[in-house]
């Protein structure tokens, strides 16, 4: 696997570059309330870059091998950091796909293809741009499930020396539906943090169901 270090050029590379963004947003945002309808899409090739990269280290964690676990618990603000992460990574990987699909919808109306779209009006593709979101949604889960499938880091397990251990095989679905739970125990997290923390193996609903924990790696123990 490479050095950490990689990993962590990486996600700042990643945030130096949303931070070059002109307008400073990207993506896809769809809006309704009693003072109107508002629907924005853009891309920029900071955008890319960001998702290139992030494809780069996505790749590089599922192909790299993992340290060797110890039976250390990982406290759950290591936990909560690698989930950011994770959830930054694969943001930026589907971000691009989805709003480049809306764009290329939107210009079948405008008869030409804009890279940033703004409008207060509604039009029948919406539906269909909400269809998109949610598949993009299901797309965010399976990404979060595909390293444990495959007994692996994520990027954030990388660069918080973490990892999930299974007691029992982990193909895709059920990874997949142990990260559905896991959303259901953060939403929940005013009970089940606490629950957590008065156990000795931090091992939280998600892992319980599914018999599995997150642990450190052998070079945090020292």
């Amino acid at each position: 696997m490479p050095h950490r270090i990689f990993f962590v050029v990486g996600i700042i590379a990643m945030v130096v570059l949303g931070g070059l963004r002109e307008p400073s947003w990207s993506g896809l945002s769809m809006t309704s309330s009693s003072e109107g309808y508002s629907f924005n899409a853009a891309l920029q090739w900071q955008d890319a870059a960001s998702a290139l990269i992030a494809v780069v280290l996505f790749v590089a964690s599922l192909r790299g091998k993992c340290h060797v676990a110890t039976d250390r618990p990982a406290g759950l603000f290591r936990r909560l950091v690698s989930f950011l992460v994770d959830f930054f990574v694969n943001l930026s990987i589907l971000i691009l796909p989805a709003t480049f699909l809306v764009l290329l919808l939107e210009s079948t109306y405008v008869s030409e293809f804009a890279w940033v779209i703004e409008r207060e009006t509604r039009r029948p593709s919406d539906s269909w741009i909400s269809v998109l979101l949610a598949m993009t949604m299901i797309a965010m889960v399976v990404l979060f499930a595909l390293p444990i499938s495959r007994s692996r880091q994520s990027v954030g397990g990388v660069l918080t020396n973490t990892r999930v251990l299974a007691q029992k095989p982990t193909p895709l679905f059920r990874s997949t539906r142990r990260t559905i739970l896991g959303y259901i125990t953060l939403c929940a997290g005013l009970i089940s943090i606490p629950m957590a923390l008065s156990r000795k193996d931090r091992r939280m609903w998600h892992d319980l169901y599914y018999d599995t924990q997150c642990v450190l790696g052998e070079s945090a123990r020292k």
